[in-house]
């Protein structure tokens, strides 16, 4: 079975997001930064250019990530 051209883009979407996700996760723990870091490098010196970009939108989500933990860290009265 041959992927419609939409069915393609949504894969690769959110396939790209769900990456970003994990290596965004894995970046908030120092016992798996290295890996997330070796890996984004990785990824963005893929040949096919799928990856253009993926270490800044990592970088983003990351950022989120850490400003959503210093909210609830300021929120919690325990």
């Amino acid at each position: 079975m041959k992927l419609s051209t939409s069915q393609e883009t949504w894969t690769l979407t959110n396939s790209r997001q769900k990456l970003v996700d994990h290596y965004a996760q894995m970046a908030l723990n120092p016992a798996t930064l290295g890996q997330a870091r070796w890996r984004t490098k990785e990824l963005e010196a893929d040949s096919s250019g799928l990856w253009i970009g993926i270490g800044k939108e990592i970088a983003t989500k990351l950022q989120e990530l850490r400003n959503e933990k210093e909210i609830q860290t300021k929120t919690d009265p325990s």
